[in-house]
């Protein structure tokens, strides 16, 4: 018999040192690309944050989840680390990991990673952690999402300012101490921007496509969506992307653009949490999370409670 799956102690960490876009590698280039439009309000750049160490971000992240979902981690059954990529050796990484889930205190979890679906990562682990204790397979999931660059990467491109951050959640079959009811999730893949690279124009037709069959199977319509959390791109093109999926100004969430830039798989959680600490309502709300990059999309409907 398939059960409610809740979501539990949502929470992030940002990088420990603030900088302002300017100090960002990758900037003048980019200013060049962008024949010197240099108009940081228009653009949305602001500050991003940088971390020494993400899986010690990840690790501080994770403790608060599990402190403020009230979940024992001995209940852990399993924790899930998703991320843009692992660039780590494996007999590197392996320790990290391992270390991170003793302080945790996860001695009766196992554990799994989630990547290769670019910024969608989180999302994608959160959809697949929903259909496992929906199904009954598990009652406690943490799913930790880490936000950070890979070497060599600049952090200012042609549509983003990338900062560091790591957000966790935990997923449960009870809903005590719940945040959240998940309602539904989704995730596609178009294999041509995959294997060509991400599209911000109107070529790319995957994030609308994703969010009709969602809103589909659910008899849903845009206007029944309360707020909608996604990617911390530039806002002209964040606005664009918006506005092409008919959702309207007041449904969305553009103040972490500026505030923290793009971090990776975090953003949507990110922005979801910052609202929740923000929100007034006192009807319950559905609330959309909405990821992409690079050929995936995934979005998770919620129900607050």
């Amino acid at each position: 018999m398939k059960r409610d799956a809740y979501l539990s102690g949502a929470s992030y960490v940002l990088g420990e040192a603030e900088k302002t876009f300017s100090q960002a590698d990758g900037f003048e280039q980019a200013l060049i690309a962008l024949g010197g439009a240099n108009f940081p309000e228009l653009w949305g750049w602001g500050s991003y944050y940088e971390t020494a160490d993400i899986y010690q971000l990840g690790l501080h992240a994770a403790q608060k989840a599990l402190a403020a979902s009230a979940v024992p981690a001995s209940a852990i059954q399993l924790v899930v680390l998703a991320a843009a990529s692992f660039p780590e050796n494996p007999n590197e990484l392996a320790p990290r990991l391992g270390q991170m889930l003793k302080t945790l205190g996860c001695a009766n979890a196992l554990l799994e990673s989630a990547t290769l679906n670019g910024c969608a990562s989180y999302l994608s682990a959160l959809r697949l952690a929903m259909a496992r204790v929906a199904s009954g397979e598990l009652d406690n999931v943490l799913v930790v999402g880490l936000g950070s660059m890979a070497p060599g990467m600049p952090r200012f491109s042609s549509f983003a300012l990338f900062g560091d951050a790591a957000c966790a959640v935990v997923l449960r079959a009870d809903s005590t101490n719940a945040q959240y009811r998940m309602i539904d999730a989704i995730q596609r893949l178009d294999l041509d921007e995959f294997a060509s690279g991400v599209t911000l124009n109107d070529k790319s037709q995957l994030q609308t496509q994703t969010l009709d069959m969602l809103l589909e199977r659910n008899q849903l319509g845009r206007s029944d969506i309360s707020r909608v959390f996604n990617n911390n791109i530039f806002l002209p093109m964040k606005k664009m992307r918006d506005a092409r999926s008919g959702f309207k100004a007041s449904q969305l969430y553009p103040g972490n653009v500026a505030r923290i830039a793009h971090c990776h798989v975090c953003d949507s959680m990110i922005n979801l949490i910052d609202y929740s600490s923000q929100s007034r309502a006192t009807d319950p709300e559905l609330l959309l999370l909405q990821s992409d990059g690079n050929g995936h999309c995934a979005c998770l409907l919620l129900a607050s409670i």
